[in-house]
């Protein structure tokens, strides 16, 4: 099995392209990881090679009609779960949907596939309807999920899927993987941006694409501000709109992030990448031990924003730490 378009992570694509190669892939597969390391790549990758003629060892080619129209995203064997407009998760009805489709004779490949991304999102009554053909999946169906972290998702589907955990990459991994998806971009820049990204690919393409992320970086920034202003309730007042947004939350808790770290860059004396005035304030304002806690608080944020918390309580929680982080 070939991986196109994925890096890093080597023990994963061994362990699937064995599995593939010998027709033993599990019928549900579980990616687990933070966004920007590749789950959606992967789980499309695994969808084409399932349906493409080219033999175990070319698939997914790329080339046959059938990865052409997967790549097209009209191939009649893979299905993709569409996320609500309300929620953005995926409904109980899509799920009750996809279970009749897989459930019928696939059109042209050995099988069908069906995806399910960002499991984070689903509710609970959605999960346990996915769990019912899980627990008894059609021959030859494969269904492949993915999720910022394993613990979003009901312990039932995990004893019921093959859990992959894909890694941040090194930074080799990541330098290749930046020169082949963003040829001609200033060489010098990507260099100085590496560092900053943990190892996260999209991170890095966000930071070298346009002004995309701005609004959530000037808010991402107002939040900082606060945490090193002298009034408490300033910090508290500014996280009040996130209690009903926590997908705009964890925006700006990764922009906050890239800042922490750029504050972290200039305290150890390299320039700012970012031009924040808010990273010169960090990088003046903090301890250094407290500085370069910062970005690993955030990371932890995340993970507790993944793991479907109470907003009310994970923002307590997070403007507590924050103040103390300052200092205050």
């Amino acid at each position: 099995m070939q991986f196109p378009g994925f890096y890093g992570n080597l023990a994963v694509r061994d362990s699937l392209s064995a599995a593939f190669q010998a027709g033993r892939l599990p019928h549900a597969i579980l990616l687990q990881g933070e966004d920007g390391l590749g789950k959606s790549v992967l789980a499309q990758l695994l969808a084409r090679a399932l349906v493409c003629t080219a033999g175990p060892e070319k698939a997914p080619c790329g080339v046959c009609p059938a990865c052409r129209r997967a790549l097209a995203g009209s191939h009649p064997d893979i299905a993709i779960a569409q996320a609500s407009t309300k929620s953005g998760g995926i409904s109980i009805e899509e799920v009750r949907r996809l279970r009749l489709w897989a459930a019928q004779k696939p059109s042209e490949a050995p099988g069908r596939v069906v995806l399910f991304f960002h499991m984070e999102k689903m509710q609970p009554p959605a999960q346990n309807a996915l769990l019912k053909i899980l627990e008894e999946p059609p021959l030859g169906v494969h269904f492949l999920l993915t999720c910022s972290s394993a613990a979003s998702v009901l312990s039932t589907i995990q004893s019921r899927a093959q859990i992959l955990t894909l890694s941040p990459l090194s930074l080799d991994d990541l330098r290749q993987a930046a020169l082949e998806q963003h040829a001609g971009e200033d060489a010098e820049k990507m260099e100085r941006l590496l560092p900053l990204c943990g190892g996260n690919l999209g991170k890095l393409s966000q930071l070298l694409t346009e002004k995309a992320g701005q609004s959530a970086r000037e808010q991402a920034e107002k939040l900082l501000m606060a945490m090193l202003a002298p009034r408490e309730a300033d910090l508290m007042e500014a996280t009040v709109p996130f209690l009903k947004e926590k997908a705009r939350f964890r925006e700006i808790v990764l922009q906050m992030q890239w800042l922490a770290r750029d504050a972290c860059a200039l305290r150890m004396g390299a320039s700012s990448l970012s031009g924040s005035p808010v990273s010169q304030a960090l990088s003046q304002s903090l301890t250094r031990e407290r500085l370069m806690a910062l970005p690993d608080f955030l990371e932890e944020t995340v993970q507790n924003v993944d793991q479907n918390g109470n907003m009310n309580l994970l923002l307590t929680w997070f403007c507590a730490r924050l103040r103390a982080l300052a200092g205050q």
